[in-house]
């Protein structure tokens, strides 16, 4: 009886072993290689690569000279002036993969990677399961205790009850309000200030016949203005924009320049559909 021979078993192909290593700076991190240099200078250099964004890439060397990196940092602020690097230096010191130029440089860079204190927990409130923070409301001040009276003091006198015992509470005296008194000039009395009062009409009259429509108009604005209240002010700005005008048109008298007024309004309006007509003309 022949025997079955049973089939030899195939070793297992051997994998590469892969290893990766990483390192976290202030919780980014970064893809950590080694590099292998041509410089004699170089002692060990890694490069760097980070994770949350591939084309930050940098390149941090252990030379002869001391510390090197490419990053911007180092590059614009570290070098030749702090001996103790960049934080992709600082950082690689801690971690192992290089060394200090000296020891006090390592002394240095420890120090500031080692944690401060704990700080105390502010001060809770009542009602509050959490610490109290920058959003929370101010704290309700504390109101001392009344303090009693020094020995010796004499006691203050008690005011003056404002009331009768047989007056009701409270009396009338006590709900009295004195009313306000507000001393600007109302409309009325400006208007009386500015305008001749009735018996002076024959005075105006005489004085208005020797001055022009524009200057009598100009006189009552600077009377208002002579008030010196923002009230008086505004009424001689528009006062003053019609003695302007009415000067303009030449005008002798109100009815005048009403006339004045809507002939020029007439020739303005002329003048504008004319030009209407020549822009359509020209489409």
């Amino acid at each position: 009886m022949a025997s079955a021979t049973l089939p030899r078993s195939r070793k297992a192909a051997k994998t590469a072993l892969k290893v990766s290593l990483c390192l976290a700076i202030d919780h980014t991190a970064y893809a950590v290689t080694p590099i292998r240099s041509q410089d004699t200078d170089v002692i060990r250099a890694w490069r760097l690569v980070k994770q949350s964004n591939r084309e930050d890439v940098y390149d941090v060397a252990e030379t002869v000279h001391g510390f090197d990196c490419t990053c911007p940092d180092f590059e614009t602020r570290r070098r030749g002036l702090d001996e103790a690097g960049c934080k992709h230096c600082k950082a690689a010191v801690i971690a192992g993969l290089i060394d200090a130029p000296n020891a006090a440089v390592d002394r240095a860079i420890r120090k500031a990677a080692e944690p401060g204190p704990v700080e105390q927990a502010p001060a809770q409130v009542a009602g509050v399961t959490r610490p109290r923070d920058e959003f929370d409301e101010p704290a309700a001040p504390k109101i001392p205790a009344e303090l009693p009276p020094a020995a010796g003091a004499a006691p203050e006198p008690a005011e003056a009850k404002c009331c009768a015992p047989t007056e009701p509470a409270p009396c009338s005296a006590c709900l009295e309000v004195p009313a306000e008194t507000d001393d600007r000039p109302t409309v009325a009395a400006i208007l009386a200030d500015s305008f001749p009062p009735p018996e002076a009409d024959d005075q105006a009259e005489e004085q208005a016949g020797r001055l022009t429509l524009a200057q009598a108009i100009q006189a009552q604005a600077d009377a208002f203005k002579a008030h010196g209240t923002d009230f008086g002010t505004l009424l001689a700005e528009a006062i003053e924009a019609l003695a302007m005008d009415v000067h303009f048109h030449g005008s002798a008298t109100p009815a005048q320049y009403r006339r004045d007024l809507q002939l020029a309004r007439d020739r303005d309006y002329e003048a504008f559909r004319k030009a209407e007509e020549q822009a359509e003309g020209r489409r």
